[in-house]
């Protein structure tokens, strides 16, 4: 039986604090004030979750959070109420109490764990 289509993903969000892509020169001063603008305007990570939902018109519970920090993209996407928080870890090991829905190895993995939901 197919899933529904309420039952899909509808946006996908990535790494809040920009360590899980290579950001040198320009655009990392480009993301760093982005950075530092979003969290002046909004102070934390819950704040600008639930603002990228509000802008993009979609619930949290349909949305996916990727990324690769434990205790600010994953847990945020947690926090948020999200349908599933993605950790990018070559590890997979974690002593910290945070748990994400799921862990794989890199970015590319995840259009197997989005194929799966969908």
């Amino acid at each position: 039986m197919e899933p529904s289509s309420n039952n899909s993903v509808k946006a996908i969000l990535f790494d809040l604090d920009n360590t899980l892509i290579d950001t040198s020169g320009a655009s990392k001063i480009a993301i760093e004030k982005v950075n530092h603008f979003l969290k002046s305007k909004f102070g934390n990570e819950d704040s600008i979750i639930e603002h990228c939902c509000e802008v993009l018109g979609v619930k949290p519970e349909s949305c996916m959070m990727v990324g690769d920090s434990l205790d600010t993209d994953i847990q945020g996407g947690i926090n948020a109420g999200f349908k599933a928080a993605v950790w990018i870890s070559k590890t997979a090991v974690t002593t910290e109490t945070t748990r994400p829905h799921y862990t794989v190895p890199a970015v590319l993995d995840v259009t197997t764990i989005l194929n799966n939901m969908n």
